[in-house]
This record gives structure tokens, C-alpha cells and sequence, in this order.
């Protein structure tokens, strides 16, 4: 529950999500990310790993927002926002990219991002944190700062996945398959170069890291609440228009 993710180990729940993160990712096989099998009904059957992967983002990010919005103080908010933000840097640090884009967007939902007393209240140093990882993952200039960063990584990572989604999305849409009766050479080696990077990754792994129970089993089922209610309790927490003096 979420007060023992207050008194837990942020470095222990990054590994334990690295390690969930990372199996599902090598788990992908390279014909679910061809002729965008991922969003076509006809295809989806050869992309399954890849689709519960991308869902995955999503989980993260409605688990993240259900802690902050399951306390009715703000003070136990700030205490929860602290911990998942310390939680955001060690995945961070293990280069762990799609977990991190899970914790923004959950950081970024309507019922969280509205909680502007719970946010106000947070530590200098827990600000800066949160700032960075959001010009990190931020979508500018086709994801620039995550590229950068991606590109200068030591292994083992996880890279975010959504971003190569993207990329062979405008491959497939940006090229035609063949070009005078001949196949389009240059659209294959384009979807290539993302295919070799993307299973470069793959190999090396966080041998390092120890499964632990029964925080694992926790982290791979990530219950959560949906995102009318949690909005519904985030009213009642901070009303619009409040002062902080209301909240306190």
C-alpha cells in the first residue's frame, strides 16, 4: 500500500521495476514492430509482447497517480510525491527509460498535476528532481533531450518504447514499399536502423539485480484506480480555487 511505499527503499523499487520492465522488453520479437502489427487489428496477433509492453506506461502511470491521490492530507501527499520522485531517479540511474516515462505521465495526469499546494510544498532538491526528469522525457524536437541521453548510456537499459513507435510510424507512412515495381530499398534500411538499435538493447541484461518478494508480484500487477474517480478525490483534496491555509 502506499504508506509502505513512503517508509521502502526507492533504490529496491527501482530494481524490481527494472527487472519486470526489462523481461518484457526482451520478450518482444522483431516481426511484432513491422508493417505497424502493434495497431492493426489484422496484426496484432504477431505483436502481443509489444502491445502489453507499451500498456505497461500506461499502468505505471494510473499506479503512480493513485498513491499521490490515496491520501487525504497533503502533507502524506508530499511525503508520497517525495517518495515516487526519489523512486523516478534511481530508475534513472539504471538507465531504466520506460518506467521513467511511466512516472511522468502519471506525474503529468489532470487528478495529480492539478495538486498545485501538494507540489508547492515539495523540497528544493525533490523539485529539481522532478524538473529534470520532465525536460529529460519531455516530446520536443521529437523526444531531443531522451535521445541525447539514450545515445550516451552505458548498458544495461530500457530504452522508452514509445519513441521508436513513433520513428517506424513515420517510416511506414512517410514511404511507399516499392518504387517503379522494385522494393524500396531505403525504407527497409530505415526501419533496419531502428530494428539493430532496439535489439542491441535487448542483449545485455541486469544480471546483477535479485528478484525480491513479494514486492515484485506487487510491481507486475500495479493496481490502480481510473482516472474519473481519481480526479473525483482530487477535487475533494484540493477544491478549485483553494488557498493552501484550506488544505493544510
Amino acid at each position: 500500500n502506499s504508506m509502505s511505499i513512503v517508509t521502502a527503499n526507492e533504490k529496491t523499487f527501482a530494481q524490481q521495476l527494472t527487472l519486470i520492465d526489462f523481461e518484457m522488453f526482451k520478450s518482444i520479437q522483431p516481426p511484432s514492430f513491422l508493417n505497424l502489427a502493434w495497431d492493426k487489428p489484422k496484426l496484432k496477433y504477431r505483436a502481443l509482447s509489444l502491445i502489453r509492453f507499451i500498456e505497461r506506461v500506461n499502468s505505471i502511470a494510473y499506479w503512480v497517480s493513485t498513491m499521490i491521490c490515496s491520501y487525504e492530507h497533503i502533507l502524506d501527499r508530499v511525503a508520497i510525491i517525495s517518495k515516487l520522485v526519489s523512486i523516478a531517479n534511481e530508475l534513472l540511474i539504471l538507465n531504466n527509460f520506460q518506467s521513467l516515462a511511466g512516472f511522468v505521465v502519471g506525474f503529468s495526469l489532470a487528478a495529480v498535476s492539478r495538486l498545485k499546494h501538494s507540489f508547492s510544498k515539495l523540497s528544493k532538491k525533490t523539485k529539481k528532481i522532478l524538473e529534470n526528469i520532465n525536460t529529460l522525457m519531455n516530446p520536443t524536437a521529437s523526444y531531443k533531450a531522451y535521445r541525447g541521453t539514450l545515445h550516451n548510456v552505458s548498458m544495461p537499459c530500457v530504452p522508452y518504447i514509445g519513441v521508436y513507435l513513433s520513428d517506424l510510424t513515420f517510416i511506414e507512412e512517410g514511404n511507399v514499399n516499392e518504387i517503379n515495381g522494385f522494393i524500396n530499398y531505403n525504407k527497409n534500411q530505415l526501419v533496419y536502423s531502428v530494428l539493430k538499435e532496439i535489439l542491441l538493447y535487448q542483449q545485455t541484461g541486469y544480471d546483477s539485480i535479485k528478484q525480491t518478494e513479494p514486492l515484485h508480484t506487487f510491481l507486475e500487477a500495479l493496481p490502480s484506480s481510473d482516472e474519473k474517480y481519481l480526479y473525483s478525490i482530487s477535487l475533494l483534496h484540493e477544491p478549485r480555487g483553494c488557498d493552501i491555509n484550506d488544505v493544510l
